[in-house]
Formats: structure tokens, C-alpha cells, sequence
């Protein structure tokens, strides 16, 4: 499949005479209106990340954040789904099984499933074929920053990559406690996703607004087989794109 493809770089990036950044997450309303109103010279960058990747990042975010951090959000969320969290010091945070469970089956905040890559969203593109649309695997951004700061706003260059991690500072860990007629036991969240992650997706329907796997497993095999992680859809075929 790969061996067709060619490498190269979007023009868009080294000719337009401005760089106008619209954040779009999750909105397909919003992406679609770019698509219809964008021009030749106009370039459209779509991170992408893995769906199992988001939702295990996503879950330990509302969990760490949230249910064994106390802010506003985790007050409402223990509330609702009758959380008893033992919080053992500051880095160990204890969780019953039962109630993660019932937290990812509610889809709370960032663990909502993805509703932006549906049919609707390949169908906009097909419609209105944009000259410059480049998918960009989420931690290449630093080497996007790199490529557009060389072009456009070169004086940036020696501050780059700029990056904020809301997690870095997180020192607590959750720790998931399963139960047994018999006995309990606590394991990691990490070891208790990494148990469940070849059914996590369809047990709990996390996928439920995804509707078109087949064109976004096509886009991700080309996406994670190239060198720089970033690809353009050219003539309705997928193409590499460098960001050296």
C-alpha cells in the first residue's frame, strides 16, 4: 500500500502571506463551514489520535482530575455515581471497580465518545475537496510548530516547541480496586485498562458516533506509516507529507 506514496511538502505552508489558526474540536458544524468557505491557499490541519489511545488518556484525566483531585466537576461527578474514593495519600487514590465502570457507561466530559469523525465528516471532505487538508498524528505538533515558524514567524523559532501537558504535574495515581465474593484486590488504572482495552471500545459503545470505521482505519493506516506521521489527501488518494 505504501510503496505508491511519495513524500513531499504542502505548498500551502511555505506560499500563503498569513497563518489564521480557528480552533475546531469536536465540531463538525464548525469544520464543515471551514471546508465550504476555505481557498486554494487556505490550509486545514486535523490532529488525529487513536481512539483507544484518547479514551485511556481521557478516562485517567476525569479520574486523576477530577474524582481523586475534588475540584468542582469531581464534587458533582462522586455525587451522581455514589463514589467512595479512599484516598490513601497524595499519590494513591483508591477506586471501586463498579464505579469506574458506571463513569465510562455515562460518557462523562472527556470520556464522551468521539462525535466529530462520523460519515458526515469524510462526506464534507469529498464534497468540497480542499487543496490543502493535512491529517497530523498528535504528537508531531512540535514538528508542525518547527516547519511553520521556519516560513512564516521565523522570530519564534528559538522558543520552540511550545507545549503545555495538564497531566505533567499530576503526582497522584488512581488505583482501581476489583472485588470477588471471596476477596478484593487494587491494581493500577494503567494495568486495569491494559486488561480491558481489546473490548473496552465495544462494551461500552465508546465508538457509538464513529460510524464510518472502514475510511478511518484507511486514513490511520496511511497516517502511522509515515515517516512524519502526517498525510494529505491528493486526487482523493492519501499522500505523505514531510514536516522536515
Amino acid at each position: 500500500m505504501t510503496e505508491k506514496l511519495t513524500c513531499f511538502r504542502i505548498p500551502c505552508l511555505v506560499t500563503v502571506s498569513s497563518l489564521t489558526v480557528i480552533k475546531c474540536h469536536q465540531s463538525f458544524e464548525v469544520f464543515c463551514h471551514l471546508l465550504n468557505g476555505s481557498t486554494r491557499e487556505t490550509l486545514i490541519l486535523h490532529f488525529h489520535r487513536e481512539e483507544l489511545s484518547r479514551i485511556r488518556s481521557a478516562i485517567q484525566h476525569v479520574l486523576v482530575s477530577s474524582i481523586c483531585g475534588g475540584n468542582s466537576k469531581g464534587i458533582a461527578l462522586k455525587t451522581k455515581y455514589e463514589f467512595d474514593v479512599e484516598l490513601v495519600d497524595q499519590n494513591r487514590c483508591i477506586i471501586d471497580e463498579k464505579h469506574l465502570v458506571s463513569l465510562i457507561k455515562g460518557r462523562e466530559h472527556e470520556i464522551g465518545s468521539n462525535k466529530f469523525m462520523t460519515c458526515n465528516f469524510f462526506d464534507g471532505i469529498a464534497q468540497n475537496n480542499p487543496s490543502n487538508l493535512v491529517f497530523v498524528h498528535y504528537k508531531q505538533a512540535g514538528k508542525l510548530q518547527h516547519v511553520l515558524a521556519k516560513h512564516h514567524c521565523p522570530h519564534i523559532l528559538k522558543d520552540l516547541p511550545i507545549i503545555e501537558n495538564v497531566a505533567a504535574d499530576k503526582v497522584i495515581q488512581p488505583f482501581i480496586r476489583l472485588k470477588s465474593r471471596k476477596s478484593s484486590r487494587e491494581v493500577t488504572f494503567k494495568e486495569w485498562f491494559d486488561n480491558k482495552k481489546n473490548v473496552i471500545l465495544w462494551a461500552y459503545d465508546i465508538k457509538s458516533y464513529m460510524n464510518c470505521q472502514s475510511k478511518i482505519k484507511d486514513m490511520e493506516d496511511y497516517l502511522f506509516s509515515c515517516p512524519d506521521e502526517a498525510v494529505t489527501l491528493f486526487r482523493g488518494e492519501y499522500q505523505f507529507v514531510s514536516l522536515s
